[in-house]
């Protein structure tokens, strides 16, 4: 019993001495079963200089999984580290309380459902330590890539070493928080983002905040990163809670406001577009004040008619957002029908079982296939691609613009098929 007592008094007095090179935060909140598999991930790591910081709060799954977890795994090894959030503390403030107990110089943030691929921090921090950048990043890839995401996400293919972030835009397409290793001062929020509401002190936002500060970046082309659906580092999702969504969106926006021009009209191609669609096709079921602070947000997402952004957005999805930033009655009831249509095409699909294969339905009595619609709209259909382009991105002011050509009875044919 003696010996036993005097072996955890020289470990916390080791804790104590000792300052790791590498803090990795692992949420647990929400995590359930998933929780010691994230932190194994970290603890098997080849690299061993590290320390594991367990965030529990005062929920009942917190207590009753994670604080379990993490008190069992730091009996075995002492580079596990639970960290409590008060009961008086907010809900979005368990990373900050992290950052004032890590005691590494370089942080990594990993949600309870995640985890880290064998070998990911040994590669990251050698990176590091080469180009004597601030931050790294790499790729992440899905567990679960039959929820609407892509089995690969991540920054460009091409492995760059310590570039502003002006020169490697793609590093803001994932913002996933595990796949970036930055700087402990650097994970510190700025003002800006302190000063926004709860639900926008996300992990992708604390991540681009995290990159728009370092002064230079490695971008590597490894996958090291693992996210299920629904993980935190991925951030909230429009069916599930769209007003966090909208208020990470507002926040990524605010964040982009004075970035490189590169690093905006990627933010906004790859990530604020595809958000602020599906926001919109949601827009009717929250409410008038969520749709005026969608709006709001939109405007300030997106640029002119003449922003090369536009250019670089899916035909259909053009339509909705050049509808969502007009401020006009007229606007947001063409909004909704074209939603509606949207909602509509996705739902049917023009095809039947014959004699057990599938086979084009059968036209409607009384139409022909490629005949106009028996009720068409008060205006002209566009009958090209270029038509369409052309009236999506049509000035307000211009009789020529989206308001004018697209009717209620103008069902735009999509160029390719939906990504949602």
């Amino acid at each position: 019993m003696g010996g036993r007592r005097l072996r955890r008094l020289i470990g916390a007095a080791l804790r104590r001495v000792h300052r790791p090179r590498l803090s990795v935060i692992v949420r647990a909140a929400g995590a359930g079963p998933h929780l010691e598999g994230a932190v194994r991930s970290v603890l098997n790591q080849s690299f061993k200089d590290l320390e594991v910081l367990v965030v529990v709060g005062p929920g009942v799954d917190a207590q009753c999984t994670g604080e379990q977890v993490a008190s069992r795994l730091s009996a075995r090894d002492r580079r596990v580290r639970l960290v409590p959030r008060g009961l008086g503390g907010d809900s979005s403030d368990w990373l900050d309380v992290a950052l004032k107990r890590a005691r590494g110089s370089l942080v990594t943030v990993v949600d309870g459902g995640d985890g880290l691929i064998a070998g990911a921090c040994q590669l990251m921090i050698q990176c590091l330590e080469r180009s004597g950048s601030e931050a790294v990043v790499a790729r992440s890839r899905s567990l679960t890539p039959a929820a609407g995401d892509g089995p690969r996400t991540g920054p460009s293919s091409v492995t760059r070493l310590a570039q502003p972030l002006a020169q490697v835009p793609g590093a803001v397409e994932d913002l996933v928080a595990g796949a970036v290793i930055a700087r402990r001062e650097l994970w510190t929020p700025p003002r800006r983002l302190v000063a926004l509401p709860t639900p926008a002190m996300s992990l992708p936002a604390r991540t681009l905040a995290v990159l728009r500060r370092a002064t230079r970046i490695d971008v590597l082309d490894e996958e090291v990163y693992t996210w299920r659906a629904g993980s935190e580092a991925r951030g909230p999702g429009a069916n599930t809670d769209p007003g966090a969504l909208l208020a990470q969106v507002d926040a990524l926006v605010r964040l982009a406001a004075d970035a490189p021009e590169a690093v905006r009209q990627q933010l906004v191609a790859e990530r604020l577009n595809r958000d602020l669609v599906l926001l919109a096709e949601r827009a009717h079921r929250e409410g008038p004040e969520f749709a005026d602070c969608l709006r709001r947000t939109a405007r300030r997402a997106l640029g002119d008619a003449e922003d090369s952004v536009w250019e670089s957005t899916a035909l259909l999805d053009r339509l909705v957002l050049w509808l969502l930033i007009q401020d006009d009655p007229a606007s947001a009831v063409e909004l909704e029908e074209l939603v509606g249509r949207r909602c509509e095409d996705l739902s049917h699909l023009p095809l039947t079982i014959e004699a057990g294969a599938l086979r084009p339905r059968a036209a409607l009595p009384g139409r022909a296939h490629g005949a106009p619609s028996a009720h068409p709209g008060p205006r002209r259909r566009p009958e090209t691609a270029r038509q369409y382009r052309l009236g999506a991105l049509g000035r307000p002011q211009d009789p020529g613009g989206a308001r004018q050509r697209l009717g209620p009875g103008s069902r735009p044919e999509p160029d390719r098929p939906p990504d949602r």
